[in-house]
C-alpha cells in the first residue's frame, strides 16, 4: 500500500490513499528548529506555550496540536554562507 501525503489547510494529515482523509485526520503540526541546548524544562514551557497559543488563535483542541522539536547544532546551522558555530 502506497502512502501517500496531504498538506491539508490548517494542518497535515498521512493517509493510505484509498480515500481523502475525513475532517478528523486534520491535525495541526508544528515544527520547531532550534539550537541545541535548551533544558527539558524550557522544552515543557515551550510546547505548552505553543500549543496554548494555537488553540486561542487557531481555535484548535490541546490534545489535537502536535509539536515537533528537532535540536540543531550551530554546525549545522548556516545563515548568509557562514556556519553558526562561526560566528561570534
Amino acid at each position: 500500500m502506497e502512502i501517500e501525503r496531504a498538506h491539508l489547510a490548517g494542518g497535515g494529515a498521512i493517509f493510505d490513499g484509498s480515500a481523502a482523509p475525513s475532517r478528523r485526520n486534520r491535525m495541526p503540526m508544528i515544527r520547531v528548529e532550534m539550537y541545541a541546548g535548551r533544558s527539558p524544562e524550557q522544552k515543557k514551557a515551550l510546547v505548552k506555550a505553543l500549543t496554548e497559543a494555537f488553540v486561542a488563535t487557531a481555535g484548535s483542541t490541546p490534545d489535537s496540536v502536535q509539536i515537533v522539536l528537532q535540536d540543531i547544532e550551530k554546525s549545522d546551522w548556516a545563515t548568509g554562507g557562514v556556519l553558526a558555530s562561526d560566528k561570534a
